[in-house]
This record gives structure tokens, C-alpha cells and sequence, in this order.
């Protein structure tokens, strides 16, 4: 993977954990670089693969490109874990506020058909 074996020292990557897809982003900075490894937080990627070094072979943590749909993808994601914990938090928002949040989450049902 050419976008791997130019990373140096301070880019920004993301590290797909529990999956070999991608499919949950951490962002991370690239420590430092050698011939063959990236090192994010301490950790040795493969330069041919992104993959952990010494990981099993599925579900194996990942390098991920930092591109501007994954960074929309990424910020998604960490949207909607925060909504999640004012869910777990609901006792704690007025009924003015919750009718507000249910009437955006409505007007998103009915602009997507849902």
C-alpha cells in the first residue's frame, strides 16, 4: 500500500480496531517510522498490510488512511456515541428539551422515508 510506506513521523492515520474492515476508527498520530513498521501509540504496524505486528489474523487492529470520508465517517461515529450516553442520561433533560430532540430525529425519519 503506497499511502503506508510514505507515512512519517506526526501524520494523522486511524486505527481500525475489532475488525480487518475498518469499520471502527480511532484517530491516531504516527510516532515514528522504520523500513518496515509504523509505530502508533507504542504500537508496530506492518508497512505492507497496516496491520498489527504479532496480532491474530482476524480481528486484527489496522491502519487506516486518514481521508476526508473516513475523518466524516469517524466524526459520525463519535456523534452518535454521544447522543447514546444522553440516552443513558435521559432522566436528566426537561420535557422541552427531549420534545426538542424527538422533533429533529422526527424530521430526520421523514426526510429519509423512514
Amino acid at each position: 500500500m503506497k499511502w503506508l510506506e510514505n507515512l512519517k513521523e506526526g501524520d494523522r492515520v486511524y486505527v481500525g480496531r475489532g475488525s480487518t474492515f475498518c469499520s471502527n476508527y480511532a484517530p491516531a498520530t504516527v510516532e515514528r517510522t522504520t523500513k518496515t513498521t509504523v509505530i502508533v501509540d507504542g504500537k508496530k504496524y506492518r508497512k505492507t498490510d497496516g496491520k498489527l505486528q504479532g496480532s491474530e489474523p482476524f480481528f486484527t487492529p489496522q491502519l487506516c488512511e486518514a481521508t476526508p470520508e473516513r475523518d466524516a465517517k469517524c466524526r459520525a461515529y463519535q456523534l452518535k456515541e454521544r447522543l447514546t450516553k444522553v440516552a443513558e442520561n435521559i432522566n436528566l433533560l426537561s420535557v422541552d428539551q427531549i420534545e426538542r430532540i424527538l422533533a429533529i430525529v422526527n424530521e430526520a425519519k421523514d426526510s429519509n422515508n423512514v
